[in-house]
């Protein structure tokens, strides 16, 4: 792996977490496992991200106080001034009262022109992408890790009674791999591949298992959907309907192909409303041209089972 590829890896896990809310009282995950629970949790979070990334201590050190943090990088130079043009995977700090006291932390996402987008824990008690002028007044400065490119992702230490792991969003490494390939080799699309990381999309992928299996649709991996998963059977994801679906259609099977077309990227013009009009036909013509397919404009079953 290099270093690059460490920096991508740090991202795609903390997005993972986006829109995870914390509980009464600060009650989050990222506490629990640190060891301070009910607490503010925005360095929390980096250093949780950090791990899981298999960052060693080293280099980026655990931290719940966001200038204990700044400090620890500023000692060994490894820090930048607010007007510094960040990379994914660098640690923004942040001072939103301008009073000279670093009050928030998060982690860089990418660069865009002028603006520096980034993940952040513990803002409005959620994990979330913000956005901010690069020399924002608001940013203290950032630190720059002295990443090696050999970082190890961790295996979930959370483990069912049975031979193979309980893996769930956020677990990674390689029963995660494992299981995604098994999900992909089934005819299961997972854009990002069999990574090891599992995110938002390998969860989708795993109630969308679950629901054509009859099990649990809980979204996690336990003795039940291993055992599915370990059967050679092929399973065909989300049955196509039957009938042409094209411009001029309406109702919850387009619905259902605009909602899939937006989850995958594709702009659809006037969002998933269930009319199929230009936005939707665009939308179709463009993955179908991505994927190789006759790019008509029209959902029939090919490319249905492409998309589901």
């Amino acid at each position: 792996m290099s270093v690059d590829e460490t920096r991508q890896r740090i991202t795609i896990i903390a997005k993972s977490y986006l829109g995870y809310k914390e509980g009464y009282n600060n009650d989050n995950l990222f506490g629990s496992w640190y060891g301070m629970p009910n607490q503010p949790w925005c360095a929390i979070f980096v250093s949780y991200c950090m791990h899981k990334a298999g960052v060693s201590e080293s280099t980026v050190p655990k931290f719940a106080y966001c200038p204990t943090g700044f400090n620890w990088f500023a000692n060994k130079g490894q820090t930048r001034n607010k007007n510094y043009v960040p990379q994914t995977g660098d640690i923004i700090f942040f001072d939103w009262e301008q009073d000279g006291v670093i009050d928030h932390v998060g982690i860089v996402d990418k660069v865009i022109g002028n603006t520096v987008y980034t993940i952040e824990g513990n803002h409005g008690d959620q994990v979330n992408i913000y956005s901010y002028p690069i020399g924002s007044p608001q940013i203290r400065g950032y630190a720059i890790p002295n990443y090696s490119g050999n970082e190890q992702i961790k295996n979930s230490t959370t483990e069912a009674p049975s031979k193979m792991p309980l893996i769930y969003k956020g677990s990674t490494g390689e029963a995660v791999t494992y299981a995604q390939n098994k999900l992909i080799s089934k005819g299961y699309i997972l854009n990002y591949g069999a990574d090891g990381i599992f995110g938002s999309e390998t969860e989708e992928i795993v109630r969308q298992f679950q629901a054509n299996n009859g099990l649990a649709i809980d979204g996690m991996i336990g003795p039940a959907t291993w055992a599915k998963l370990e059967k050679t059977t092929t399973i065909i994801p989300s049955s196509y309907p039957g009938s042409l679906i094209g411009y001029g259609s309406s109702g919850d099977n387009v619905k259902k192909v605009q909602d899939e077309l937006i989850r995958r990227g594709y702009y659809v013009k006037g969002g998933a409303d269930g009319i199929y009009g230009n936005g939707t036909k665009n939308a179709v013509i463009k993955f179908q041209s991505d994927r190789g397919l006759d790019a008509d404009g029209i959902v029939g079953e090919n490319t249905w089972n492409e998309l589901f």
